[in-house]
């Protein structure tokens, strides 16, 4: 029971500690080098400006012609983890406005990597390029300039505001306060893209209503709805205007597909009537998102998404070519739309009810499973599991049969993030296990063990934007139960009750990037201890403590990824008093199972590994594994074949060295001589994505046996193994 225990409990502290670190696309991923982004061009020519990442300190950078030399135009020289964004020059190129902050999270909470007591703002600012100094104009996103010059609108708590914008640098820059806000409109929902028409007469929005509903519709200068462009149970984002003025074109899903579409405005608009007539611009099998049109009018461009990945392309702007669009494919819904203005009730008027994470929470799917090779027989099952739409309650259940004892087997999780701090984990399994005993003749015979665990666990998670750390303590009671096939044979004390006691401690500075062939940088340590004593005599107890480090450095030499060193140290140690201590298992893969089929499984998953032997070549309560390894990029394939849910991503490749031993300390003649095994080898690892929405590592491997147990001839061994080693 303590081998899979603590395989259990090392997967519950790697997969937040780790996981999400090395899996979500973080500020590291940006930092190794010098980065730009969101470009854009004065209207009169001649200069543009950039985001330009250095280290962490986000910078605009602006280049005039002839020579477009890039200067640093502002002065953030912290890296706080706050984003620049939404850069536009005012009409006559002299000023910049900006963005800093990032967007919030459902709750409403903006990004504060730092934990600033005082707090982080999403902000418009706009920087006078000449001075090099910037204003704050007011708290807000996405601003967008009138053509005139005079106005800039944006979008805050999901509504529309204008603020006059008046370009002399005077009334800009000096200590009186800017003019007020004015709010456009008020809507239940929220807004997101906003373009002024050409003339300044109109303003596009991309609206969003209760029912996930997301529609286009036109405002006048001064905020009034005064046309409904869609109005339909598709997706319908970021629209843009035609030069001149005539349509208005946004991506739509309302096929299945998103596509370009546009509405030809030529008869005019209202917000009662029929909605102008809707073209399709263009039938990819992708999908076509992200429409802008040239100034002079000749080119429509798109990103489109192919096979290998997105793609920028230009077709001629053609109103011509364009074919009526098809009726949306999605039922439009009835409690979305049943009046016009149903979603602006206002909360007060809506019906409230108190939270209940059903149905949301009833599992969607189930997986068969079916195990062979296990003592008590084959198992034949399956599992499922769900959460809620908030993730608070989640949880996991496998359920079967064990054929060898005729008995059902099972195993629950439940998990509780209400609290928010800590994640609360309720968990009860019944297990089968079967083992030769003898009698006092001399006779064989087998003994079934039945154990039933319950387990209650609070862990206490701190994020840090490079770092994790976490604790859980956890108590529990098993049940352990032994029985034997003959009904003649009498088992002395066939049960008894184990209470239990357990602490994990773990903590991880480790991290990867997108291409990287492992995590490849910093560390991860995660120790485990455990007391047991008996219910029924608190005189007999034992105790065990394990602890796992994994360390990691990287390079850069040749290949599409850094080159990493990784290296992993493991120790256990248990005792007992009147009682026996737990024994460890030396040897076996590292990694972790995959079913391929039922009753197919590939993999690892030892807990103290040396390739090259099989799990359990010994044995102890003292123990010790460690591996060294070096692992580099071969190819960045990316490809797959057609349309098959299959893609090969890249291929890496690794060099390791493992060894270990495990002895017994507690022996009554003084304990094992301790008696090292080691190996050396080398594995091919392939990330291959599935079912077009995972990754999963498959690494093939040959181990050579380096030192061998006493008597023993080495070997080499072929396996075939998933997930990372380490």
């Amino acid at each position: 029971m303590m081998q899979r225990r603590f395989i259990f409990t090392v997967m519950l502290m790697l997969l937040p500690l780790v996981g999400l670190l090395g899996q979500s696309f973080t500020i590291e991923d940006v930092l190794s080098a010098p980065f730009p982004s969101d470009m854009v061009a004065a209207p009169n020519g001649g200069q543009v400006a950039w985001v330009q990442n250095n280290q962490g300190h986000r910078n605009i950078w602006v280049a005039e012609g002839p020579d477009y030399e890039g200067r640093k135009a502002t002065s953030f020289n912290k890296d706080d983890g706050q984003l620049l964004s939404s850069l536009q020059f005012t009409a006559d190129g002299k000023s910049l406005v900006y963005v800093r902050g990032g967007a919030p999270n459902r709750r409403g909470e903006l990004p504060n990597p730092e934990s600033v007591s005082r707090g982080v703002e999403r902000a418009i600012y706009i920087l006078d390029l000449a001075k090099g100094q910037s204003r704050k104009l007011t708290d807000g996103a996405s601003p967008v300039i009138s053509p005139d010059g005079l106005n800039l609108i944006y979008a805050s708590r999901g509504q529309v505001f204008k603020i006059p914008l008046k370009a002399t640098p005077k009334r800009l820059f000096h200590k009186a306060k800017v003019d007020k806000p004015k709010s456009l409109f008020k809507i239940r929902g929220s807004v997101s893209t906003l373009t002024w028409s050409p003339d300044g007469r109109y303003i596009a929005v991309g609206r969003w209503r209760e029912g996930d509903i997301l529609d286009i519709v036109v405002l006048d200068r001064d905020g009034e709805l005064v046309g409904q462009i869609t109005r339909d149970d598709a997706a319908d984002v970021v629209p843009v205007w035609s030069p001149d003025g005539r349509y208005i074109l946004w991506a739509s899903d309302r096929a299945g597909v998103y596509n370009i579409y546009a509405a030809d405005l030529s008869a005019g608009i209202a917000t009662d009537g029929p909605l102008p007539p809707v073209s399709q611009v263009t039938r990819t099998i992708g999908g076509a998102q992200d429409p802008d049109i040239s100034p002079d009018g000749r080119w429509l461009g798109y990103a489109a998404l192919h096979a290998d990945g997105y793609r920028v392309e230009l077709i001629p702007y053609d109103p011509s070519a364009w074919q009526p669009a098809g009726p949306v494919q999605r039922q439009l819904r009835p409690h979305a739309y049943g009046a016009r203005h149903q979603s602006e009730i206002t909360a007060q008027q809506a019906p409230t009810r108190g939270y209940s994470p059903f149905p949301s929470i009833w599992p969607s799917s189930w997986l068969p499973i079916i195990t062979t090779g296990g003592s008590a027989g084959t198992f034949i099952g399956a599992s499922t599991a769900g959460t809620d739409d908030i993730n608070r309650h989640a949880f996991g259940l496998l359920a079967g049969w064990r054929t060898g004892v005729e008995a059902p087997e099972l195993g629950f999780a439940y998990f509780y993030r209400g609290f928010g701090q800590p994640t609360m984990r309720l968990t009860l399994s019944q297990e089968w296990s079967s083992f030769l005993a003898t009698d006092d003749a001399g006779s064989s015979f087998t003994v079934n063990r039945r154990d039933r665990d319950a387990t209650l666990a609070a862990t206490f998670l701190r994020r840090r934007q490079q770092s994790a750390f976490a604790v859980t303590p956890a108590i529990g009671v098993e049940w352990v139960h032994f029985s034997t096939v003959d009904p003649s044979i009498q088992i002395q004390d066939p049960t008894f009750t184990d209470l239990e006691a357990e602490l994990i401690l773990g903590f991880s500075r480790a991290r990867g990037y997108p291409r990287s062939v492992s995590l490849e940088k910093g560390y991860t340590a995660v120790l485990d201890l455990t007391h047991r004593r008996l219910a029924d005599d608190f005189g007999r107890w034992n105790v065990s403590a394990q602890l796992l480090t994994i360390g990691y450095s990287s390079f850069a030499l040749f290949g599409y990824a850094n080159h990493v060193i990784a290296a992993r140290l493991a120790v256990g140690a248990s005792d007992g008093h009147n009682r026996n201590p737990e024994f460890f298992d030396l040897g076996g893969i590292p990694g972790r199972p995959f079913l391929v089929v039922p009753g197919v499984e590939i993999g690892g998953g030892a807990d103290y590994p040396v390739r090259g032997f099989g799990e359990g070549v010994e044995r102890g309560d003292r123990i010790t594994s460690w591996s060294v390894e070096y692992r580099l990029p071969l190819v960045l394939v990316g490809r797959g074949y057609g349309l098959w849910p299959v893609l090969l991503n890249r291929l890496s490749a690794s060099l390791f060295f493992d060894g270990g031993a495990a002895w017994n300390e507690s022996d009554d003649n003084g304990g094992d001589d301790i008696d090292p095994i080691a190996s050396t080898g080398v594995e091919l690892s392939t990330v291959i994505g599935l079912a077009y929405s995972f990754n999963t590592t498959f690494r093939i491997g040959i181990a050579r046996q380096l030192v061998v147990p006493a008597g023993a001839s080495k070997d080499f061994s072929l396996y075939l193994a998933a997930g990372f080693a380490f």
